[in-house]
């Protein structure tokens, strides 16, 4: 109910965005009723064809050796997929301190068990994962896209069969081994991380010396760069062009959104039809411009007194557990 409220809420946001003069506008409200306008007008997505995407497929397929095809796993902006994820966190043993944390990746089904299990259900989504991959890569114009679609499907086995489990996952000590890059490409030396960092611009050198990092799945990356090295680049290639495609497919033409949602929102969540547009329109909004969308959200339906109240309520939990813990 709470979330059906905000979605109407955030879509009488947008209904009164759209009924403004352009000149009554201000940047942030520019910005979401744009983005709102784009995709939602879904003649012009359409018109448009894979044309928006014709570049960043092009530099896909311009990945002639493995640097390349690392430079294009740290992308920001082509949102692919890696055999190594990234990000930025708290240090969890110094909470002063941000760090480079780096895990396992690189799979397009939800867990390491759908390539591997023997549930009858997982056997189902494997097979119809291998119907999706082909049918994307047919649908951008890919020949011969069935045997392509098996590589891919193959390469993404290999990289299932050497990551951890759920259970070693959640081993917070095991998961947390620092190390320098020096270190990390030693444990590595199949793979380019210079390439890597450079595409997502983290510099080698910190403001203390070099830069460090916090590895999780330490026995697994190695296997990981084997796997990246033996690899053809045409098959890495083809990895990367699927998983752009359903990165995107939300602002591709509806063939693409179709079959993406019929497998990932059908096959895997279980769900009978997607949202209407509109509200997917405001969700996007919501997670790519939350603060420009936030602050009006706040103004028109978060008065004074209902922050009050909130913050009320979270003393009376900060006292409720501080007696709780004396006891």
């Amino acid at each position: 109910k709470l979330q059906i409220l905000s979605e109407t809420r955030m879509q009488a946001i947008f209904d009164d965005l759209n009924a403004k003069p352009e000149s009554a506008l201000n940047s942030d409200e520019r910005k979401l009723r744009d983005l709102y306008a784009a995709f939602t007008d879904q003649g012009a997505i359409e018109a448009h064809g894979l044309a928006p995407a014709a570049k960043d497929l092009a530099r896909i397929e311009s990945a002639r050796n493995l640097e390349d095809v690392a430079r294009l796993m740290a992308s920001v902006p082509l949102a692919t997929a890696s055999i190594y994820d990234i990000a930025i966190a708290v240090d969890d043993k110094n909470s002063s301190n941000y760090s480079i944390a780096l895990s396992q990746g690189g799979l397009g089904l939800p867990d390491r068990d759908y390539y591997l299990g023997s549930d009858p259900e997982l056997v189902k989504a494997r097979d119809a994962y291998k119907t999706y991959l082909a049918a994307m890569m047919t649908l951008a114009g890919f020949d011969n896209a069935p045997a392509r679609a098996q590589a891919v499907f193959d390469l993404e086995t290999s990289i299932a069969k050497v990551q951890w489990d759920r259970a070693e996952n959640r081993n917070a000590t095991k998961v947390y081994n620092p190390m320098t890059v020096t270190q990390l490409q030693a444990l590595t030396p199949e793979f380019p991380w210079s390439a890597f960092f450079a595409e997502c611009n983290v510099p080698l050198k910190a403001p203390h010396g070099e830069r460090s990092v916090i590895v999780a799945q330490k026995s697994a990356f190695p296997a990981l760069a084997k796997i990246f090295a033996a690899t053809p680049v045409p098959v890495w290639r083809d990895y990367l062009a699927v998983h752009y495609l359903h990165s995107f497919a939300a602002e591709l033409p509806k063939r693409f959104d179709d079959t993406d949602f019929a497998f990932y929102g059908g096959v895997i969540q279980g769900r009978k039809q997607q949202l209407p547009r509109a509200t997917r329109a405001v969700h996007l909004a919501d997670n790519l411009l939350g603060e420009a969308l936030g602050k009006i959200y706040v103004a028109r339906y978060f008065p004074p007194a209902a922050k009050a109240k909130a913050e009320q309520l979270v003393a009376n939990l900060v006292k409720a557990y501080e007696a709780d813990i004396k006891t």
